[in-house]
């Protein structure tokens, strides 16, 4: 919700589901049944599992190419020390206030790829963030849920 008041000031009232809660099993095929319970992030979206700078310089030297990586590189771990909690940095696969209580997709990533060098690229592209990402930099909880999303279609 949100409202324009007569002074000119603009209020706005949201809620960001994080989850879903199943109160009964739900079929989702023949034979592939979701149990009851709930299923949360716990981080505030799932772009927020995304910040790893080192998984953010190799997509930007990708995207940049390598002869010209060495600024735009500099200019994404400027911005990341300027900007990120320090411990956020030392350890992106801990559990940081900052990144569950911060919208990655609007707040995080955009400011600091325009910092990189690459200014407006669409949150359609973050794919390829992770698509780079070496298996020691994927959070634990990503690979649980997607551990769970295998077992549950037999895969």
């Amino acid at each position: 919700m949100n409202w324009q008041l007569e002074s000119g000031d603009h209020v706005e009232v949201g809620v960001t589901p994080t989850g879903e809660r199943l109160v009964e099993p739900f079929e989702v095929s023949d034979g592939i049944v979701i149990a009851p319970g709930a299923y949360e992030w716990r981080r505030y979206e799932i772009e927020s599992y995304l910040i790893h700078p080192e998984a953010l310089a190799r997509f930007v030297e990708q995207t940049v190419g390598a002869a010209a990586a060495a600024a735009h590189l500099a200019d994404l771990r400027r911005h990341l020390e300027e900007n990120f909690p320090p411990a956020v940095l030392r350890d992106p696969l801990g559990d940081h206030a900052f990144l569950n209580a911060t919208k990655a997709r609007t707040e995080l990533l955009p400011p600091a790829l325009t910092a990189a060098g690459l200014p407006g690229l669409p949150y359609t592209r973050y794919h390829d963030i992770a698509a780079l990402m070496k298996p020691e930099e994927v959070h634990p909880e990503v690979v649980e849920t997607l551990d769970a999303i295998m077992r549950a279609f037999r895969l």
